[in-house]
């Protein structure tokens, strides 16, 4: 038998007022799963979500609810992809990942057109992209507009270790570094 699956977990701390059954304290607790469909407990993993959310009720000798407080505590954490694998299994099956570009001081400080060594994309910026139907969406700093933007791209060479985003293809050796011919752009 696994471990514990994903969803909310709830415990209650009743008092009998008056004959009545009342709620003092309400405790939810909710993670999030892997695909596996097991709690991830990891907080350094990639998809890592847990909050604790503490509800305490106040009652008046009649068992009246005069009050109630609060309070949730949360931790959420990005892992990093280790492999191309992890990337592109996360995009493949319907997961947002994160490219961060590292900064490329000199290389990438300004929008130099068609000799743009990443085209619209920019050095130092992250971009938000989400898969579905053979095409990419991608989000964030568009070079050439100055602005943050979104792009559709078509994206059939992701098994391959390749992502189109904004236009430019970028090909990723196993580790994750980013390989356009052979110059390395960033690593992770």
């Amino acid at each position: 038998m696994g471990g514990p699956v994903d969803g909310d977990e709830t415990r209650n701390v009743y008092a009998v007022v008056r004959g009545q059954a009342v709620v003092l304290m309400s405790v939810t607790e909710s993670w999030s799963a892997g695909s596996d469909g097991q709690r991830i407990v990891n907080e350094e993993a990639h998809g890592y979500s847990y909050s604790k959310t503490t509800m305490v009720n106040q009652y008046n000798v009649d068992g009246q609810m005069i009050g109630a407080t609060g309070r949730t505590e949360s931790k959420t954490t990005q892992g990093t992809f280790k492999s191309v694998e992890d990337w592109a299994g996360a995009l493949l099956g319907g997961e947002e990942v994160l490219v961060v570009l590292d900064e490329m001081s000199g290389v990438d400080e300004v929008y130099r057109g068609v000799g743009d060594p990443l085209g619209r994309l920019k050095g130092g910026e992250t971009y938000r992209v989400v898969y579905g139907g053979g095409e990419t969406t991608t989000e964030g700093y568009d070079q050439e507009r100055g602005t943050d933007s979104s792009s559709v791209d078509s994206n059939l060479g992701i098994g391959n270790g390749n992502l189109v985003l904004w236009g430019e293809t970028l090909s990723f050796m196993g580790k994750g570094s980013c390989v356009t011919g052979t110059e390395i752009w960033w690593d992770t």
